[in-house]
C-alpha cells in the first residue's frame, strides 16, 4: 500500500495547524490570567455587535482558575467544553502519535456522530440565545 506524498503533507500540516492553535490559546490564556491583555477578540461581538456562544469564555476561564467554579459556569456554560478541550488536546496528540493510533481514530470516528453533533448544537444554540438575552 503506497501512500500519496500530498496527502501525507496535508495531513502533517494539519496537524501543525491544530497544535499552534492549541499553544496560542494556551498562551493567551496565561496572559489573561495574569492580567497582561486585554483584547476583545470575538469578530462577531466587533463586527456585528452580537455575542457569540463563546463570548465570555476567557473570562469564565479566568474565574475557575481564580477558584470560582460555579461562578465562572453561570458566566458561560461554554467553559467546561473549553476545560474538555484543554485537557483533551494533548491526550488525543499523545494518543495520535504513539502506539494507540486506532484508538484515535475510534474517538475521531465517535465525536463525529449525529448523536453526538446534534447535542452539541443545540447545546450551543441555547448558549446563544441565553448570552443574547444577558447581553454579554
Amino acid at each position: 500500500m503506497s501512500l500519496d506524498k500530498s496527502a501525507i503533507k496535508t495531513a502533517i500540516r494539519k496537524e501543525w495547524a491544530y497544535l499552534v492553535v492549541a499553544v496560542v490559546g494556551l498562551v493567551y490564556s496565561v496572559l489573561c490570567y495574569f492580567d497582561l491583555f486585554h483584547f476583545v477578540a470575538c469578530p462577531s461581538k466587533l463586527i456585528y455587535h452580537i455575542p457569540c456562544p463563546s463570548c465570555g469564555s476567557t473570562r469564565a476561564l479566568m474565574k475557575i482558575l481564580h477558584g470560582d467554579i460555579i461562578g465562572g459556569i453561570m458566566f458561560n456554560p461554554n467553559v467546561v467544553l473549553l476545560i474538555l478541550l484543554i485537557v483533551s488536546i494533548p491526550i488525543l496528540f499523545y494518543l495520535r502519535y504513539t502506539s494507540c493510533p486506532n484508538v484515535f481514530r475510534r474517538i475521531d470516528r465517535g465525536i463525529t456522530r449525529w448523536y453526538v453533533l446534534i447535542p452539541f448544537a443545540i447545546f450551543e444554540i441555547c448558549i446563544w440565545v441565553r448570552n443574547l438575552y444577558v447581553g454579554m
